[in-house]
């Protein structure tokens, strides 16, 4: 068996999702990198807009969420997903902690801008996967750390707030109430209400857990139109083309709704399946989880290496994501693999 096809996760009519992960991790890694920030003003707006790409993340996890809590119950749910992405996570943030304690690294951006240290406080905050509810130290490790406190919180709590029982309505009323909160809490007390989980608060990214959510509960009820799903497919990749070149800080809601529509739409014959769960799509969107988590100590680490004349934009694109997927497909087989072996085997003892 080859390395990739041992990689690579499958998950029968909905592997074209693995694609969609395999895509937000792109985008992301052309942000961090200002891939095409060279290339005019439209090279600029791709590159801004691959921020998105976590909006994207966080729709698949909400339909991750549905999939997992319909067939299984909440325990062994919470098990596998607690080993599925704790260990990795406990693993990187002890590096970025060593390398910033032995000033391998400089601090981060967001460590300049909070004043920030790697103290006990932060530690502690980070490892107790509350980390998100303190802006000043959301991202002060490695840079993205911030969302998997948030994905976490909602691992825990969605499926108590709604159950794949209850239908598309019923989720959806409750994703019109959340939206309501947030929006009365954000005019009441401002945009910075109480200075605590303003801009990395898990509340702030729930609509998008719930959006994911309720993409899996409709796909599992609606019926497989071709017609209907080839017309929808096409036109959410038109309006994905035309939001990647028109930046606008509101392309968050955009980017999630499209990858809901496709979840909801897309099915294993289609055109669009084909294109996403082409082998070099799945592979990467396997181990995106890890790319994730250690593509920003790459960038990290070149620039403290790299001195004198610095790589291109689009240059450090490519150098990056080579070195990333090197040690993701790494950390996937000996750090996600058997930590989610074993969460599998211990949730069967519940």
């Amino acid at each position: 068996m080859s390395v990739g096809s041992s990689i690579i996760r499958r998950y029968g009519d909905t592997d074209f999702v693995t694609g969609l992960r395999c895509v937000a991790i792109l985008m992301v890694l052309l942000v961090h990198t200002g891939a095409f920030s060279e290339f005019g003003a439209i090279g600029q707006r791709v590159t801004d807009n691959g921020k998105f790409g976590v909006q994207i993340f966080f729709v698949i996890a909400g339909f991750t969420i549905y999939q997992n809590v319909s067939t299984s119950d909440y325990k062994q749910y919470l098990i596998r997903r607690i080993f599925r992405v704790v260990p990795v996570y406990y693993f990187f943030i002890l590096i970025g902690f060593c390398l910033l304690w032995f000033d391998v690294l400089q601090p981060n951006y967001w460590m300049q801008i909070s004043g920030a240290k790697p103290d006990f406080y932060n530690v502690v905050m980070h490892f107790s996967l509350i980390s998100s509810w303190d802006d000043a130290i959301a991202a002060s490790v490695i840079g993205v750390e911030w969302t998997i406190p948030v994905e976490v919180f909602w691992y825990v709590f969605l499926p108590l707030m709604v159950r794949p029982s209850d239908g598309a309505v019923k989720v959806f009323l409750a994703i019109a109430m959340l939206t309501l909160l947030l929006y009365s809490a954000r005019k009441l007390l401002g945009s910075d209400y109480l200075n605590w989980g303003s801009r990395f608060s898990p509340l702030k990214y729930g609509l998008y857990f719930y959006l994911g959510y309720l993409s899996g509960s409709v796909r599992s009820k609606v019926k497989p139109y071709i017609v209907m799903n080839v017309v929808i497919s096409a036109a959410c990749v038109l309006f994905y083309a035309w939001l990647m070149v028109n930046y606008h800080e509101g392309n968050d809601a955009f980017f999630a709704l499209i990858t809901a529509a496709l979840i909801v739409c897309v099915q294993p014959q289609s055109w669009l399946a084909a294109a996403l769960t082409i082998r070099p799509f799945l592979f990467i969107g396997s181990v995106s989880y890890s790319f994730y988590l250690i593509h920003m100590i790459v960038i990290y680490l070149l620039g403290a290496v790299i001195q004198g004349e610095p790589l291109s934009n689009l240059r450090l694109f490519v150098v990056v994501f080579f070195i990333t997927l090197c040690l993701s497909i790494v950390s996937y087989k000996f750090i996600e693999l058997p930590s989610n072996r074993f969460g599998k085997r211990f949730a069967t003892r519940f």
